[in-house]
């Protein structure tokens, strides 16, 4: 009996506090419902600002590599070759003395007393530089192979940028030696200063090259990207005939030797590249 009474006045509420509960319920239904919309509109929009983020990122990256294809097409590599026409400046002979016999002692003292004379000679001689050159004591053999004595050999080296003082110098040493070989070398002084205006004449060739490239290419100018200086090269100079006609042939005491330079081709290349401008 309770339990209907209980109904009954449930049943007899007044519309307002009716109303009142429909109006509560219909709020919690609609908070609800945001609760599980809310969510979904931030999943979403953060799905939108990574595939924003994409694609100006696909964007960039495209408009980098269209930059750098660019770039690598109207890039130019240059080289420059300059050389120079140098006259060396230092004279060097070669003397030797050599002796033959049965016994290589008594040949080693003649050779050792003539060579020692010679540098001394050539030490006292100012602007003369001497030094002692191959020493060598080998076998002889007869025409049946078998060893019947000795050859003793020696050599000085003499250099100088007087030639005429070391022709002098030569020609009296000439009564006990001979001349093995003869030169010209290039003073480190002289090298560096021929470097130095083959570096100069090289640049202006490197970047006159580019500047003739890039327009013939329909570009107005270049910048260089990166350049590289080579190491100064040349070939032997070209030795003197009188001094080759003496070679190997015993001169007269104090007769001196002619001494005279030939050209020798110094050359240097520059080489690098250019980016094109337009």
């Amino acid at each position: 009996m309770v339990f209907f009474r209980s109904v009954r006045l449930l049943r007899t509420l007044p519309s307002s506090a009716a109303v009142g509960s429909s109006v509560t319920l219909q709020a919690l239904n609609e908070s609800s419902e945001s609760s599980r919309i809310m969510p979904n509109v931030r999943h979403a929009t953060s799905l939108c600002a990574v595939a924003l983020f994409l694609g100006v990122a696909t964007i960039v990256s495209a408009q980098t590599k269209s930059a750098q294809a660019q770039e690598l097409r109207d890039l130019l590599s240059i080289d420059a070759t300059v050389s120079a026409a140098v006259q060396p400046d230092t004279a060097v002979i070669t003397l030797a003395v050599e002796k033959q016999g049965t016994d290589a002692a008594p040949l080693t003292s003649e050779v050792n007393a003539i060579l020692g004379r010679a540098l001394a000679e050539a030490k006292a001689t100012s602007g003369v530089q001497a030094s002692s050159g191959n020493y060598t004591t080998q076998p002889r053999y007869d025409n049946k192979g078998q060893r019947n004595g000795w050859v003793v050999r020696a050599e000085v080296i003499l250099k100088a940028k007087e030639f005429g003082v070391l022709g002098t110098l030569a020609g009296k040493l000439a009564k006990d030696l001979q001349i093995s070989s003869n030169g010209f070398e290039i003073s480190p002084e002289l090298r560096t200063k021929e470097e130095n205006a083959l570096i100069d004449k090289g640049i202006v060739a490197f970047r006159a090259k580019a500047q003739a490239a890039t327009r013939a290419f329909g570009n107005t100018s270049f910048a260089v990207r990166e350049v590289a200086v080579g190491q100064i090269g040349g070939g032997l100079p070209e030795r003197p005939k009188m001094m080759m006609q003496a070679r190997g042939a015993m001169m007269a005491a104090d007769n001196a030797v002619p001494i005279e330079a030939g050209v020798q081709q110094l050359s240097l290349t520059v080489s690098g590249s250019v980016q094109m401008v337009k």
